[in-house]
């Protein structure tokens, strides 16, 4: 009978194991692996993609700085248009007076407000397509997939459009009652009531042309801030947070940058149902038409009662019917 080989004689001169080794019977096998303590640790926790929350804190402050740069450089050169043509001594004195000053910010505000919109939507939008691009990195194409939209999601979104536009506006008007009311108690709010988005469209629509101010209020934010927004802080908050939480603070974060707190309130409930498209669909062009589709409508109606600014406001004042908001929430 033949005795069994030993360890050491299946060791080489080296004192290392052959390649054939000792199986736990003790027989030899080609196939046989060497194990150790580190192949059976368990696989060190994969970090989420995307944002947490101090970066999205971090590119809503990116966000509002970009807008506030292009605002800026119009700013800078109005002023130096205006010192050139004008009365040196004249404009010394405006600077030196604060009432004065202020007045003369706001006309020249009003004076370039084409200028004024222009120059801050295209620093917005290169600046968060440069962003989001380092940001998402060589994989951005499979993060922010650009596949056709399935034609039943289409209907659904096509269908829900208008309905949340009527549910945003009436929350608007609802909300808009007791923002008035809160204000009275803290009249240093009073200002922000003047950042309106829609009065500076307003003022915009009579000066400028249709095609232009789509460019502007709707194909820009609805690329630049759907980049941000979606396809950057989003897939950040979900994959931490989940589905639930992680879609309301997104909407959260998307409203708060509108600034006007009624504003924003009313944006709850189209950045919610923005952000659910995107997810269901998993195309990003879902979230961009319903953004661009919003806003188009908003602004062709705008501009077609451009000359009747009044009436928009007055409109704009109205009691909102219950009706209406229920259909249109239902």
């Amino acid at each position: 009978m033949e005795t069994p080989q030993s360890a050491a004689e299946l060791s080489d001169g080296d004192g290392a194991p052959n390649p054939t080794d000792l199986t736990e019977n003790g027989q030899t096998d080609d196939v046989a692996v060497l194990l150790s303590d580190e192949d059976f640790l368990p696989e060190p926790p994969r970090k989420p993609p995307g944002p947490g929350i101090p970066e999205s804190l971090g590119w809503i402050f990116g966000v509002l700085v970009l807008q506030t740069i292009g605002g800026l450089i119009v700013l800078v050169v109005a002023f130096f248009v205006e010192a050139a043509t004008g009365d040196p001594q004249e404009l010394s004195q405006k600077l030196q007076n604060p009432k004065e000053l202020q007045r003369f910010l706001q006309r020249l505000m009003q004076d370039w407000i084409v200028a004024l919109f222009c120059t801050t939507q295209v620093v917005f939008l290169l600046g968060t397509l440069a962003a989001a691009t380092l940001r998402l990195g060589k994989k951005r194409s499979q993060f922010l997939p650009l596949k056709a939209v399935p034609i039943p999601h289409g209907i659904i979104i096509g269908l829900l459009i208008i309905p949340l536009m009527m549910f945003g506006e009436s929350l608007f008007r609802f909300a808009t009652e007791y923002w008035e009311l809160f204000v009275t108690f803290f009249p240093d709010l009073k200002g922000l009531s003047e950042i309106s988005s829609m009065d500076q469209i307003a003022d915009l629509a009579t000066q400028t042309s249709l095609p232009l101010l789509l460019l502007l209020v709707a194909f820009v934010p609805a690329v630049a801030e759907e980049l941000v927004f979606r396809g950057v802080i989003g897939r950040g908050l979900v994959a931490r947070w989940g589905l639930p939480v992680g879609v309301l603070m997104t909407s959260v974060m998307f409203a708060a940058v509108h600034v006007h707190p009624v504003h924003a309130f009313a944006l709850m409930p189209l950045a919610i149902c923005i952000h659910l498209s995107y997810l269901s669909t998993r195309s990003f062009w879902a979230p961009m038409a319903i953004h661009f589709v919003n806003n188009a409508v908003g602004v062709v109606i705008i501009y077609s009662m451009r000359d009747q600014l009044e009436e928009i406001e007055q409109a704009a004042q109205t009691e909102p019917s219950l009706l209406i908001f229920l259909a249109a929430g239902l």
